[in-house]
């Protein structure tokens, strides 16, 4: 598997920028979903269900994995690298569309903030590319 795409490269101008201010507002909705940082095996269970949700949403959504709830407060702490390898897109997007039919496209791509603190992204790519 190679390495997947950056925020950082031409092209995710705009969803990096989205990905920032989710970050600093750190709030949840119907179109961002925050997640712990695991492995793939740890979450793959949960992901289906909120990718299929943010399908149905005209704009789309995001899935920012990094991101954890304590004492019901979100809290930055990134994804190791060790983790983000455990994320295949092809493995991803067959397991996802197990459940879907049509099938859904999403992107997977990594976030590095100011803190340079990492953050696996499952985004609705159509909606936020330039």
């Amino acid at each position: 598997m190679g390495a997947l795409p950056s925020t950082e490269l031409r092209g995710y101008e705009i969803l990096k920028d989205r990905v920032q201010g989710v970050l600093d507002l750190l709030q949840e909705g119907r179109s961002i979903d925050f997640k712990k940082a695991s492995s793939w095996d740890d979450l793959k269970q949960g992901i289906p269900k909120d990718v299929l949700a943010m399908s149905n949403l005209r704009d789309g959504g995001l899935i920012i994995i990094g991101v954890e709830e304590n004492n019901n407060v979100w809290n930055c702490t990134g994804i190791t690298d060790e983790q983000i390898n455990t994320y295949n897109p092809d493995d991803m997007i067959d397991y996802v569309n197990k459940y879907a039919s049509p099938s859904i496209n999403f992107d997977i791509v990594t976030h590095e903030d100011d803190n340079k603190l990492k953050y696996l992204i499952i985004v609705n790519f159509r909606t936020f590319h330039n």
